[in-house]
């Protein structure tokens, strides 16, 4: 579940918040955050519960097909210390998309962390 609220300021400055609910095995996160654009309120939203190694590096987005009912692909980029990842997200919603992409390189991470540490045990 998710909200994207947005307002502008009086001096035309968007603010956009983002309120939902994450899981992650068998624990529920309520998270929210405010930043400028959905993109950094989503990483405000995740810093309040401590996801706080990930660094926003790029993304970009197109439509897939022709029309305004087209989906749109959202591609990451991540950093974490010295490594980097990316991630793909896929929605209607440009904003929902870009949220994908980051949990689709967060999650990437995360198993490539666990695949290695599989590895040295």
């Amino acid at each position: 579940k998710h909200a994207f609220r947005e307002s502008t300021d009086g001096t035309g400055v968007s603010h956009v918040t983002f309120e939902g609910t994450l899981s992650h095995k068998d624990t529920v996160f309520q998270v929210s955050g405010e930043g400028n654009g959905p993109i950094d309120a989503f990483f405000k939203a995740l810093r309040s519960v401590g996801i706080t190694d990930y660094e926003f590096v790029s993304y970009s987005e197109h439509a897939v097909s022709t029309g305004a009912d087209s989906k749109a692909v959202s591609y990451i980029e991540l950093s974490r210390g010295d490594e980097t990842i990316f991630g793909v997200g896929l929605d209607h919603n440009i904003s929902l998309s870009s949220i994908k992409g980051i949990l689709c390189a967060i999650n990437r991470f995360e198993r490539r962390a666990g695949a290695e540490n599989m590895r040295t045990e």
